[in-house]
């Protein structure tokens, strides 16, 4: 991820960014207060899954490694794959 003199720059995605200057004092706050950005930002079910994925989220942490990897790289993909059709749809 690049940072630009101008205040942005462009990160991952494409998605302009904040130079550190702009975001350094708010990481400083998080862990000063030793809370996550994003519980800075956002409330406190803004950001986490819906209850069913969560109550999935939780069987598969407790399943072995393997399976977690296995279950990892199948959202991964998922998420790759809707993700593309967003933009072929877009464009």
């Amino acid at each position: 991820m690049g940072f630009s003199p101008g205040g942005t720059g462009t990160g991952r995605q494409g998605c302009r960014v904040p130079d550190a200057s702009v975001y350094g004092p708010v990481i400083q706050l998080a862990k000063v207060l030793h809370v996550s950005l994003d519980g800075l930002v956002f409330d406190e079910h803004e950001r986490g899954p819906s209850d069913d994925l969560a109550l999935q989220f939780e069987a598969v942490s407790g399943m072995p490694e393997e399976e977690r990897r296995i279950i990892k790289a199948l959202l991964d993909r998922m998420i790759l794959k809707y993700q593309a059709k967003q933009i072929t749809e877009r464009g």
